[in-house]
């Protein structure tokens, strides 16, 4: 199995210099949380952009010769579908797909690696996390809609109109080896390099291109995109793991 974490952006709404993954949480970082929960996987791929030299430090330091760094030098007009197909050549095995801005409990990778379908991870006690962020009001502004059947997941990534849905995306994905051509042919003829990673899910589904499942969770997950994520991140039980 393999790894993708995507981790070319900036943490500008964090006010920091520095690529967002190399946010420290108690003097670790997000992306050292990750690479450190990531043992189980044969090969791990960064796709960096922002200041990517500053990953190779946390690289070395794993001391792990399965790790390897690929540069999105387009970051800046490109978002992380475009970085997740820079790994393209070098995925080999069936991958999990990993935001680099967020936490979460070390063992939903095995819960997705055991579950051998294409699909998405999904947190189902969601607004409760997302309480500690935001307002509800911007909750309504903030989230997106999700509509699933069974454990198939039929529409994601609209506004939400009124209730609020059932599951959140948590920036976990995995696709399955036999399928990922057909996947990136369709991305190709998309034409369209900014597409963010909700809608190209939502577009691979509408198409018909792939049948996406989902698995439901409700153990510790966590976005860090604002210093009020921060903040609010102290007040959870993170430290158990």
């Amino acid at each position: 199995m393999n790894l993708v974490i995507l981790a070319s952006g900036m943490g500008r709404r964090l006010n920091k210099k520095l690529p967002k993954c190399l946010v420290s949480i108690d003097d670790k970082t997000l992306l050292e949380r990750i690479l450190n929960i990531s043992i189980e996987f044969d090969k791990v791929i960064i796709v960096g952009g922002y200041k990517v030299n500053l990953l190779k430090k946390i690289i070395k330091n794993q001391n792990r010769k399965n790790i390897h760094l690929i540069n999105n030098k387009d970051y800046k007009t490109t978002n992380m579908v475009e970085s997740f197909f820079k790994a393209y050549n070098k995925v080999n095995q069936d991958v999990i797909i990993s935001y680099s801005d967020i936490i979460f409990d070390s063992s939903l990778f095995k819960k997705m690696i055991n579950y051998n379908k294409n699909h998405l991870l999904l947190k189902s006690n969601w607004k409760k996390v997302w309480m500690l962020r935001m307002s509800e009001k911007k909750i309504k502004l903030d989230a997106e809609d999700i509509k699933v059947k069974e454990k198939t997941i039929l529409n994601i990534g609209s506004k939400i109109n009124r209730k609020l849905p059932k599951y959140q995306f948590m920036g976990l994905i995995r696709f399955n080896k036999k399928d990922m051509k057909k996947i990136k042919n369709f991305y190709l003829s998309l034409k369209n390099k900014k597409i963010d990673f909700t809608s190209f899910l939502n577009s691979l589904i509408q198409s018909k291109v792939i049948k996406m499942n989902f698995q439901e969770t409700n153990k510790f997950w966590f976005e860090i995109d604002t210093i009020k994520d921060l903040n609010a991140l102290k007040g959870t039980n993170y430290k158990i793991w």
